[in-house]
């Protein structure tokens, strides 16, 4: 506070996802021929599986926290106020995005190899 913002300060917090895969063959010989059927279930965002905080996107809630309001009458100089949403001061820098990035979800999967 009171200073300018060194390099790469103002990035983005660091997003976890971890992924995950259970994977089975099942094999049987007809004939000559080896046949298999390979069933899978991927966790895709097992950390959001997890904790419902880990592994979600976020981002910045603004990206200019001041807007341009008019000049001062007397001195002329700018004055600015701070952005507000639904009427409200911005108190959070960073929200949650809601989208498929920040929610884990799983999927079956069955495979026939001849």
């Amino acid at each position: 506070m009171g200073q300018y913002a060194g390099r790469n300060e103002a990035t983005l917090p660091w997003y976890d996802r971890v992924d995950f895969k259970i994977l089975q063959d099942v094999f049987a010989n007809i004939g000559k021929h080896k046949n298999t059927i390979q069933v899978s279930l991927d966790i895709l965002n097992f950390t959001n599986f997890l904790n419902s905080k880990w592994g979600v996107v976020k981002s910045t809630t603004v990206r200019n926290p001041l807007i341009y309001d008019s000049p001062d009458p007397v001195s002329g100089a700018p004055r600015y106020r701070l952005t507000q949403i639904n009427g409200q001061l911005v108190t959070q820098p960073l929200q949650v995005v809601n989208s498929f990035a920040s929610t884990w979800g799983m999927q079956f999967g069955v495979r026939y190899i001849f």
